[in-house]
């Protein structure tokens, strides 16, 4: 492609800076490495199960702490990810359970004061729906949702080409 004086050269060629800025606006982390904390109440302990997805966080720094923010306790999660305590006595506020898995790796939980205290058909039904959001938290998405992603890509791409394809037409 031969320049005209005065004309000025993209830097980067056709759509391609439109074709990466959409890509980069629509961008969220990646899933594959991102941690998960989740935690639930029952019969007086509080459990907590730490993952990448489907690796257990071995050896993370749990920190719980109150609403003003003061350290509760403490500890690391096992092998498997897990770790868990007794519903602190004089427990008045939620709890914030903060993982810590290294690298950058961090998340939280809340356990709200009434999780805390529920007993009996409240406990179970608390139990419940906290089973619920593990089961959210835990889900695979669905092969529609990979091959949308997947057909959202090639759109982009075509885009780009089209453009590209304009302007180099349109510049000669």
């Amino acid at each position: 492609m031969t320049q005209k004086k005065g004309q000025k050269k993209d830097l980067l060629p056709g759509g391609t800076l439109l074709a990466l800025i959409l890509i980069l606006l629509g961008s969220s982390p990646a899933w594959a490495h991102k941690v998960y904390v989740f935690a639930w109440v029952e019969k007086g302990t509080v459990y907590t199960e730490s993952s990448f997805g489907d690796q257990p966080v071995h050896g993370g720094a749990i920190e719980v702490v109150d609403r003003d923010n003061q350290v509760v306790l403490q500890g690391k999660t096992d092998d498997r990810g897990k770790f868990n305590f007794p519903v602190p006595v004089a427990v008045n506020s939620d709890l914030l359970i903060k993982l810590d898995a290294t690298m950058g790796h961090q998340a939280r939980w809340t356990v709200t004061l009434s999780e805390l205290m529920a007993e009996g058909d409240e406990a179970r039904q608390q139990l419940d729906e906290a089973m619920t959001k593990k089961e959210t938290l835990e889900a695979k998405p669905s092969m529609a949702a990979v091959a949308t992603g997947i057909a959202v890509i090639f759109l982009i791409c075509g885009l780009a080409s089209l453009i590209h394809k304009k302007r180099k037409k349109h510049n000669g």
